[in-house]
């Protein structure tokens, strides 16, 4: 038998967001700041400029998306990034608006995944693609790999005459395309690929969560409900911190029911093994697509934990 640990009793879920940095003004990321859920540990990478606020709205949205798919986790804000016109292959991975990097990510990237791994972040969300690869980020998140480090990135949204932008299609990330909440595939997402046996997907169409209201809004996207505090975003960039969320609550509820091989699971290969193993069932228009109340179905903690330890061991 195991013991449970109650939620006051057990460590937080680490979860580092590289992005555009968080509206710390937004009533819901003010109250995540206060209740430390969101660290203190806030820090700006953009060149020239040491403001944690977000000036595009993409960093709020998947920050915000993190945190209400993970109730438990601990959430550390990078800013590698803020609006600047520059050429689409070094963009973050959205639909609409299109969000663009100031400072070239290969400049900043590596000294915020090295900066998590600093900070012993059990996961790293990048909602971003890049075309060309690079060597310093890659050197970074295979030192974040060998530290047990999850890292979830975005497919990119250019559809299926395009291939999964870097670092997403590299075996040491997790890659994330998007679906609706059926779990029919976005048209925008890019092919899969063919290297990999996991094809995991989440929701990414429609996603509503939090947008600064320094940041405009169309009248035609405002939600009546919620004035310009919210807003629906569309991208495998919005699919990839729900994925990252759900791993995050996977890793909680390990500690939790005291699995004894959470070590494994905090590792990628562990942590697609259970994924792929509780939450999906079947291909669903060709992808892994992430069913999260599957794994309670029916299932008690015993029988939960048989199951995680079963993946992890094969």
């Amino acid at each position: 038998m195991h013991s449970r640990i109650e939620e006051g009793d057990r460590q937080k879920v680490k979860i580092a967001v590289l992005d555009t940095g968080i509206d710390t003004k937004h009533p819901f990321i003010k109250g995540a700041i206060s209740a430390g859920r969101i660290a203190k540990t806030y820090r700006s990478f953009v060149t020239g400029d040491s403001s944690i606020e977000d000036s595009a709205g993409h960093g709020t949205h998947v920050t915000s998306l993190i945190l209400d798919v993970a109730p438990n986790s601990e959430v550390h804000v990078a800013r590698i990034a803020q609006e600047m016109e520059i050429p689409y292959t070094h963009c973050i991975a959205d639909v609409r608006p299109v969000v663009r990097i100031t400072s070239y990510p290969q400049l900043t990237s590596p000294q915020a995944i090295r900066w998590a791994i600093n900070l012993e972040a059990d996961i790293i969300n990048l909602s971003l693609g890049l075309e060309k690869e690079d060597n310093s980020i890659q050197e970074a998140i295979l030192k974040a790999v060998c530290q047990n480090i999850i890292i979830f990135s975005a497919a990119s949204n250019g559809g299926g005459n395009n291939c999964v932008t870097y670092p997403a299609r590299k075996d040491e990330v997790i890659c994330v395309y998007a679906t609706d909440g059926m779990g029919t595939a976005f048209t925008g997402n890019p092919t899969t690929l063919k290297t990999s046996s996991y094809d995991f997907a989440a929701l990414g169409i429609a996603v509503n969560s939090s947008w600064p209201k320094s940041v405009p809004i169309p009248q035609s996207e405002r939600l009546n409900t919620t004035g310009s505090s919210k807003r629906r975003m569309t991208g495998t960039s919005f699919a990839t911190p729900i994925a990252a969320g759900v791993a995050a609550c996977i890793i909680d509820f390990a500690y939790m029911i005291g699995l004894p091989e959470v070590k494994l699971l905090k590792a990628r290969q562990g942590m697609q093994k259970v994924m792929k193993g509780l939450m999906v069932d079947g291909k669903r228009s060709e992808l892994d697509y992430l069913r999260p109340w599957a794994m309670f179905e029916d299932k008690s903690d015993e029988k939960i934990m048989h199951l995680m330890s079963y993946f992890l061991d094969h």
